[in-house]
């Protein structure tokens, strides 16, 4: 009862945000809950779901994930600055610290355009984290772009795409066990994600 509550009042939330900006703010809006309180009995629903919408800063929850994905099978070295790294991208949210994680994650690093030879060979490289996402079961995901406040220029500007077409996206209604790598652990195997399932309902408020 209390999981139909809170997903009435998200609808709620929904029509007054529609009534003050018009019918346009919908098609901007998605929207996914989870009840993971009972591990046996996961209770999900959602508003526009299934649809990859832009998702700012939330990519960096998933470059989070990669960064102890990597470290685990030895494709990163733990250093006093990756951690400092991580530590802003998640905690102050800088951009310019997450941008250092996508070069350490993809092996790629910002500058000059680049010709096409040279491009599809970074691109390929720039793709490691959507590989490893889809890997373990990700679909409608594209998480390849460093977040911006200005900006991209240069070889990051071509690879968005002329229209943005290849900018980050996520949708929110995934399988509850994929959502929980992200919001309930922080996607290790060295026991860390105990630590988030015992503390399941608190993390997820947080």
């Amino acid at each position: 009862m209390a999981f139909l509550v809170g997903y009435l009042i998200v609808l709620a939330c929904l029509i007054l945000y529609q009534a003050d900006l018009g019918q346009v703010a919908l098609a901007l809006i998605a929207v996914t809950l989870v009840d993971l309180r009972d591990p046996q009995q996961v209770v999900q629903a959602s508003y526009r779901g299934d649809t990859p919408i832009y998702p700012a800063s939330v990519v960096k929850l998933f470059y989070l994930v990669a960064v102890h994905r990597w470290l685990e099978d030895g494709r990163l070295q733990d250093t006093d600055e990756l951690r400092r790294a991580t530590r802003d991208m998640i905690v102050e949210s800088y951009n310019e610290a997450t941008h250092y994680v996508v070069d350490l994650l993809t092996g790629t690093t910002s500058g000059p355009e680049l010709s096409p030879g040279e491009l599809q060979s970074w691109a390929d490289k720039r793709n490691a984290v959507n590989r490893y996402f889809a890997s373990v079961g990700y679909t409608n995901i594209n998480v390849n772009q460093k977040p911006w406040g200005d900006g991209p220029y240069g070889r990051e500007r071509v690879w968005v795409g002329k229209d943005f077409g290849n900018r980050n996206a996520l949708a929110t209604d995934y399988p509850a066990e994929k959502l929980e790598i992200v919001v309930a652990s922080d996607g290790s195997s060295d026991a860390t994600a105990a630590i988030g399932c015992a503390r399941r309902v608190e993390r997820i408020i947080v």
